[in-house]
C-alpha cells in the first residue's frame, strides 16, 4: 500500500496565547508559549497514565493544489461534546475560530534530499 506524505505547520500564534520568559531550573531564562486551555477549547483527558491535552482541528482537502501548492487547510474546531453543550452565541463564536495552517502534498515529489550539484574543480563554487 502506498503512502501519501503531507507537510505543513500549525500557527500556534493564531491561538489565544502569550509568549513569556520564565526562569529554568538552572536559573537561566527560558522563553515559552503560554496557551490557556479553556480559552482555546483544549480538552484535557485524564487517565491512569496522567493526562493528555488535545486541540481539535478540522482539515479541509482541496480537489487540486492552489497556486501555492497547498492541498488542505487546517482549522481550529471544538469537540462534539463542547459543541452540543454550547449556547447559540457560543456556537456562533466557534465559527470564528482561526485557520491554523495548511498542508502540502509531498507524496509525488520523489526524494526530499537536496540535490547534489557537482562542480568541476576549475570552476568557482555556485554559491
Amino acid at each position: 500500500m502506498s503512502r501519501k506524505w503531507y507537510s505543513g505547520s500549525i500557527a500556534l500564534s493564531a491561538l489565544t496565547s502569550v509568549v513569556t520568559t520564565k526562569t529554568g531550573k538552572d536559573g537561566k531564562p527560558v522563553k515559552g508559549l503560554f496557551i490557556p486551555l479553556d480559552k482555546n477549547h483544549i480538552t484535557e483527558y485524564k487517565n491512569d497514565n496522567g493526562s493528555k491535552l488535545e486541540l481539535h482541528v478540522r482539515v479541509g482537502m482541496m480537489e487540486e493544489a492552489d497556486e501555492r501548492k497547498q492541498i488542505a487547510m487546517i482549522t481550529h474546531t471544538v469537540n462534539g461534546e463542547t459543541y452540543k453543550a454550547a449556547s447559540e452565541d457560543e456556537k456562533a463564536g466557534f465559527k470564528k475560530l482561526p485557520i491554523l495552517g495548511n498542508l502540502f502534498d509531498w507524496s509525488n515529489q520523489g526524494s526530499t534530499e537536496p540535490a547534489v550539484q557537482e562542480v568541476p574543480e576549475e570552476e568557482d563554487l555556485p554559491f
